[in-house]
């Protein structure tokens, strides 16, 4: 999983949550929606309307922001890149950690973003088991008032399909670190959505 963002293409199994594709990139992109619906978006912008999050290390999340435009769409290929985000990294602190979760979660942030912050939370582990499992465990934002049927299934596939690349990144280390599958099995009796719930539980029967 080493310099690979594995979720810019998530699929959830058909007959488990039924389908779910999330690319990111700087082109707009197409999210047939767990539970039905097509929902399109442009990766170079948040949910439209949504308010922007004040970030908790201000620094930290500039940086992520760079990154997301200079990660290639379907990996990490620049060697430089993949060493500054080791280095980054290696010296994680708490208040970065949560402000991964708060980028993969804000609805301001690009899909870009979201997905590079989930995937940095993968990548840290053991560091922010307790932000994945937030993560995992949030619930799916209800529709809005004055939402629109495309903003809503937009809203919905891309909470999604962060939580599902947040599981299936616990389930890649729980192949060699028992820690891993304990928080998934921790999180799985919380988790409030129902499609995300049904997911995570299917991995857990896929491991050996």
């Amino acid at each position: 999983m080493r310099g690979t963002i594995i979720a810019v293409v998530l699929i959830i199994g058909v007959g488990v949550t039924g389908t779910l594709l999330w690319k990111t990139g700087r082109r707009v992109s197409k999210s047939t929606v767990i539970g039905g619906g097509v929902a399109t978006w442009s990766a170079s912008g948040g949910l439209p309307g949504a308010p922007p999050v004040p970030p908790i290390d201000k620094e930290f999340q500039e940086w992520l922001q760079n990154v997301a435009k200079d990660v290639d769409a379907t990996h990490i290929d620049n060697v430089q890149k993949r060493y500054e985000i080791a280095k980054v990294l290696s010296v994680l602190t708490e208040e970065q950690t949560r402000q991964l979760l708060q980028t993969a979660q804000a609805p301001s942030s690009t899909s870009g973003e979201r997905v590079l912050a989930a995937y940095l939370m993968i990548e840290a582990w053991p560091k922010a088991a307790n932000e994945l499992m937030t993560l995992i465990t949030a619930p799916v934002t209800p529709p809005q008032p004055n939402d629109d049927k495309e903003v809503a299934e937009l809203r919905a596939g891309q909470e999604r399909s962060v939580r599902a690349l947040a599981i299936d990144g616990l389930i890649s280390h729980a192949e060699k670190d028992p820690k891993a599958k304990e928080v998934l099995a921790k999180s799985i009796p919380n988790i409030p959505d129902e499609y995300i719930k049904k997911y995570a539980e299917k991995r857990m029967t896929e491991l050996k």
